[in-house]
């Protein structure tokens, strides 16, 4: 092969990666997607990701695409420094092997491997993950390395945005979780019985073996078990008697901090229950200084007590202190009518703007861009299965710059709003999903329609936004406001993907403003093959 040719097949492969890391944000997923292009594109034996948990001084095994009989799975985890993947994952630095026989740390996962790559991905100067390449001959390393390694600088921008992804996923997530149990408790005319579910909550939620809830007895040290969930029945008889100072939950009282222990077994004041016990987080619940009880939960698993998660569980006891505190007081909820009322109402209000936040636009009422782009993967994986075709419509206010300059923006948005709302009369059907696509661009995903629907629906949409006369002195020839409308549909059994539809609908967008604006244009149907 001639070092031209070698160039085009780096760069054909190299964009293949970068079109990948583009198709997702969930990051299990999309390192599965670039494991199996290294096996299939890259024509790789084996590939893995293996994510670096500094914390707990392990790696894990996120993704694998192999053509070999391997043991590896996703959630095979090794100590840092074990075998040639946890010397990269521990020292940053790639190792290659021509002949894997005569390297000492050498792992076999497979009969017949001849060569192993392993190359850090890095991000901000740390190892986040270790890309693993194995093959049955003999590579020329020295000529795929260069390419090697720019696909990991590739993968370590891609798994910092997934990351990013995750995170703001998993915070909103978390803030439902402790609406949902916060709702629970509130609503709860007794508390023993709620705090037994949310017991069960958080032990589903979290995989725990055990979750417990103690209060302080108000007239001696000893702690009363209110709630108990465990992966397995346990006796409230065989549950050891406790008391402010002892055992790992009344140390948390007697200190008022959370305790975790990540081994139960070093610690003195670990009194055992469950024996596949290695870990125990204990959390007290305070209400304006005032010690009323404890959560405490233990796994079998320490890396399940990550930081987020100890946070998470941290805020909720803190929720729970006043709960509890005006539970005490009274057993009758009716007699704290006022207060519980109001913190429903700022429960309430924080479960709607959660929920704005992650689905709709704020100015419009339509699904935001990110609830777009998950109805778009959601339609289109469910369009594959029922065989039916699938239409988009991207919409743009024609000249809308020039509007905001001449009306000021809050007629701008106002205007936003009016069309907004014509749309969503437009494509009123059920399953159709109307959004705001970004700034004065709208969508509209309608499933199980074929290319003259759609276009028949744009032109009754584009039609309704001209009628409703919206003035805009500064459009050409004279006219209202105004919009032009893209349409494209493909059919699941093509070779394609949602990215593509929205790819033609753009593109068909881009052709009705190039012919004057006001209209409806449909996006040429892909060649055979394409």
């Amino acid at each position: 092969m001639s070092d031209s040719d070698r160039e085009l097949r780096a760069l054909a492969l190299l964009n293949e990666i970068a079109r990948v890391s583009t198709e997702g944000l969930e990051l299990r997923p999309l390192l599965q997607r670039m494991t199996e292009t290294l096996v299939h594109s890259f024509d790789w034996d084996h590939a893995g990701f293996a994510l670096v948990d500094h914390e707990h001084g392990e790696f894990v095994a996120e993704a694998v695409a192999s053509r070999l009989d391997v043991d590896i799975r996703v959630g095979h985890r090794r100590p840092l420094g074990s075998g040639i993947v946890g010397r990269v994952a521990a020292s940053g630095r790639p190792i290659a092997v021509d002949d894997v026989s005569r390297h000492p740390d050498y792992v076999a996962i497979a009969e017949g491997v001849m060569t192993e790559v392993c190359l850090p991905v890095l991000r901000g100067g740390e190892t986040v993950a270790v890309l693993n390449l194995e093959d049955r001959r003999r590579r020329d390393l020295a000529a795929e390395l260069p390419l090697l390694d720019a696909v990991a600088r590739q993968i370590g921008g891609a798994i910092s945005n997934a990351r990013l992804h995750d995170e703001v996923t998993r915070r909103v997530q978390h803030f439902e979780l402790v609406a949902e149990l916060m709702h629970a408790v509130l609503d709860a005319e007794e508390l023993d019985p709620v705090l037994e579910r949310v017991g069960q909550r958080l032990r589903d939620r979290f995989d725990f073996l055990m979750v417990g809830m103690y209060l302080v007895d108000p007239y001696s040290s000893r702690l009363d078990l209110k709630a108990i969930a465990s992966r397995r029945p346990i006796g409230r008889e065989s549950v050891p008697i406790l008391s402010v100072g002892r055992g790992i939950i009344g140390r948390t009282l007697e200190l008022g901090r959370a305790q975790l222990v990540l081994d139960v077994k070093s610690d003195p004041d670990y009194i055992p229950l469950l024996p596949d016990t290695t870990a125990e987080l204990a959390i007290p619940i305070v209400y304006r200084g005032r010690k009323l009880g404890a959560f405490n939960f233990e796994n079998d698993r320490p890396q399940v007590f990550s930081q987020d998660t100890v946070s998470l569980l941290q805020l909720l006891c803190d929720q729970l202190g006043g709960v509890v505190h005006l539970s005490a007081l009274n057993q009758k909820l009716s007699e704290t009518t006022e207060e519980l009322e109001q913190t429903n109402r700022r429960l309430s209000e924080m479960n709607r703007t959660l929920v704005e936040l992650s689905t709709v636009d704020s100015l419009t009422g339509l699904a935001n861009r990110r609830q777009f782009d998950r109805m778009l993967d959601l339609e289109w994986r469910r369009a594959i299965r029922s065989g039916l075709p699938i239409s988009l419509l991207i919409a743009d206010i024609d000249f809308f710059k020039r509007y905001n300059d001449a009306y000021g923006h809050l007629r701008g948005d106002a205007a936003l709003a009016e069309v907004a709302k014509t749309l969503g009369q437009a494509f009123a059907r059920a399953g159709d999903v109307v959004a705001r696509y970004g700034g004065e661009e709208f969508a509209a995903l309608l499933p199980n329609t074929v290319l003259e629907g759609a276009l028949e629906l744009a032109e009754l949409a584009r039609a309704r936004v001209e009628a409703r006369a919206i003035q805009h002195r500064l459009a050409e020839s004279g006219r209202p406001l105004t919009i032009s409308i893209g349409v494209a549909m493909l059919s699941p059994d093509a070779p394609s993907s949602g990215a593509a539809l929205v790819d033609a609908a753009d593109g068909a967008l881009y052709l009705a403003k190039a012919e004057g604006r006001n209209c409806v244009r449909a996006a040429a149907p892909p060649a055979d093959g394409a």
